[in-house]
């Protein structure tokens, strides 16, 4: 049976304003559903998908920042659900007030820990200067300590692309207390996104943004690889996978930085098109996808050389923008495929 997927964004408030956030500049106070709107939504949730198996992802913004987090996740557990998983997306910093940590992570199934920097002053860079790290540290500690399995995430940027290996060692410091505990790492390219005209799902982003910016310029990717290849090696030798996500990044880019290819292929076909997404714009009922919100195939190109690659027909192309830093398409045939 298919697992339904659910991305619940109940807020966008977040203390922090990390540039390359796939959430950018969206009013970070109108953007809030009230107590009763979410436990509805739940209703409807246990309502539509009666017998089905169910991920749920409880994101935002950052939802340990809402007052209701416990009371909201003790009402959803009472519900006649089939779950995959009940999963927490957060930056941590909440979690650094440990009751908090204790009830949450007595209800949630894993939680989905984003973990940019490893120091206060790369925090600082990363999240605004708006939290501390300490509070991180802390925090990513008692999600060891009270969660049932930890996934972190860490975006690869042109602030943090030479300290991989640094961000590695300080995930697997605070596993120290809890060295059994179930953890995977998983890094991404910020997510290219194009906005364009305002429509349903974006009408109140400040349209023509994107996060372009925060990738890594192409003459530091021989940097990066290595960083990759150091950290990676890290994480195993402590029995934790590494994993370059692939979203919809162009097949030459990931080899580039992984040297392999992604056993779920280049956006093929893209997991967020039979996603639901929920924030307080929309009900499930509505069933808007992800890739309807976020739409991340716009804005790309083709150059001659990429006819020439095995995954053409698959492969959405370079971000415009990341061409104009200094990316280029190079074609993957099928020896280098093979091996």
């Amino acid at each position: 049976m298919r697992t339904i997927n659910i991305v619940f964004k109940s807020l966008y408030a977040c203390a922090h304003q990390c540039g390359f956030c796939h959430v950018l500049h969206v009013p970070r106070n109108s953007s809030y559903m009230s107590t009763e709107q979410v436990k509805s939504t739940f209703d409807e949730i246990e309502g539509m998908f009666t017998g089905q198996r169910l991920e749920l992802e409880m994101s935002g913004g950052e939802f340990t920042m809402r007052k209701d987090a416990v009371e909201l996740i003790h009402y959803l557990r009472m519900k006649k659900i089939w779950w995959s998983s009940l999963v927490l997306d957060t930056m941590g910093v909440y979690l650094a007030d440990e009751s908090l940590a204790r009830a949450l992570g007595s209800l949630f199934d894993k939680a989905n820990v984003s973990i940019h920097s490893c120091d206060a002053a790369l925090h600082s860079m990363t999240a605004g200067d708006r939290t501390r790290f300490e509070d991180l540290e802390t925090g990513l500690r008692n999600v060891f300590k009270f969660f049932p399995a930890v996934f972190t995430n860490t975006s690869l940027t042109s602030l943090n692309y030479n300290r991989i290996t640094e961000i590695a060692e300080f995930i697997l410091g605070a596993r120290k207390s809890s060295p059994g505990k179930p953890l995977y790492c998983l890094f991404y390219i910020p997510v290219y996104r194009e906005y364009g005209e305002a429509n349903k799902e974006n009408r109140f982003r400040l349209q023509g943004e994107d996060n372009a910016g925060f990738v890594p310029r192409a003459e530091a990717l021989a940097i990066l690889r290595a960083e990759f290849f150091r950290a990676r090696t890290l994480l195993e030798a402590h029995g934790v996978p590494a994993i370059l996500r692939d979203f919809n990044v162009p097949a030459c880019l990931y080899d580039g930085i992984t040297g392999s290819f992604p056993d779920s292929s280049f956006g093929l076909p893209n997991f967020t098109a039979a996603s639901y997404f929920i924030d307080f714009a929309h009900p499930i009922a509505a069933g808007h996808s992800l890739d309807q919100v976020y739409p991340n195939t716009q804005g790309r190109s083709k150059v001659d050389a990429c006819r020439e690659c095995l995954v053409d027909e698959i492969c959405v192309g370079l971000p415009l923008a990341w061409s104009q830093a200094g990316y280029r398409a190079i074609p993957i045939d099928d020896k280098r495929y093979a091996a």
